[in-house]
């Protein structure tokens, strides 16, 4: 149970700071990839999003993997900061 407690802070924070980054403009494009293969390849909006590592400041954002217990820890430990913002 708490663990479940701190990934709802934990999500709630994060769709209040998305939510505020589109509210001020901030609509960037920046879809992730692992270490090789970029979720691109398998996303059904690619044609709309026209993603291009050519325009300047267009970036992945690398997804590191990590063991559920690294996870748990990133995850509580930004949550005890004081959330996402």
């Amino acid at each position: 149970e708490e663990q479940f407690d701190i990934l709802r802070k934990y999500v709630n924070d994060k769709m209040a700071e998305i939510c505020e980054d589109m509210l001020s403009g901030d609509i960037k494009i920046e879809p992730c990839k692992n270490n090789s293969t970029p979720y691109c390849n398998y996303c059904d909006y690619s044609s709309v999003c026209q993603f291009d590592t050519t325009i300047e400041n267009n970036k992945y954002r690398v997804v590191l993997k990590k063991s559920n217990d690294e996870a748990w820890k990133l995850i509580k430990d930004e949550v005890e900061k004081g959330g996402n913002n």
